[in-house]
């Protein structure tokens, strides 16, 4: 994994003893959460620690670009005028497996690559070093989200082989049968 901004390559670490990430996939109901990271996918909320969109530009991405948090693309677009915005950075990833996410280090930067902004935020999360994953607005239900659902129940059985434990917080999501309900 490379992380880049400003030109150049950086790192992007977590906050001190938080082991906790939050990953809102709309803004329904999003707030901060004390003492863990929260994570918007795509769409604008002055609330989010990070945004994150690796697919293509949305309308959200001017309100996106002037907040002070942290946002994350994908690599393709560091040449785009987003780049002089200020905490912006870039990913590149390359293709692997889910069980290489946890093999990968400082000095061995490869990771998963699933072209899914899922996919690279699970990716950014293992890297930073969150051992706690909560999945928020997250239901997957329908045929339309069948791969979405079949990635997460592979990626939650495979974190628990590397002490990562992912929760749900959707009460309807099939993602409880693997991860378990809990309340916000």
């Amino acid at each position: 994994m490379s992380i880049w901004s400003g030109g150049q390559r950086v790192e992007l670490e977590k906050p001190k003893f938080v082991t906790d990430a939050y990953i809102f996939f709309n803004d329904t109901n999003i707030k901060k959460i004390p003492d863990a990271s929260v994570f918007g996918i795509g769409f604008y909320s002055p609330t989010l620690d990070y945004f994150i969109d690796c697919e293509e530009p949305k309308d959200c991405w001017a309100q996106v670009v002037k907040e002070s948090y942290p946002k994350i693309f994908k690599k393709s677009l560091y040449k785009r005028k987003i780049a002089d915005k200020k905490a912006t950075y870039f990913i590149d990833l390359w293709q692997l497996g889910i069980e290489d996410m946890w093999r990968v280090n400082h000095s061995n930067p490869q990771f998963m690559w699933v072209g899914t902004t899922i996919g690279v935020l699970l990716n950014l999360l293992i890297y930073m070093g969150f051992t706690r994953i909560h999945f928020v607005n997250c239901n997957v239900v329908g045929y339309e989200n069948y791969s979405l659902r079949i990635f997460l129940f592979e990626f939650c059985e495979v974190a628990k082989n590397h002490g990562v434990q992912c929760f749900s917080h959707d009460k309807m999501s099939p993602l409880n049968s693997i991860m378990g309900y809990q309340v916000i």
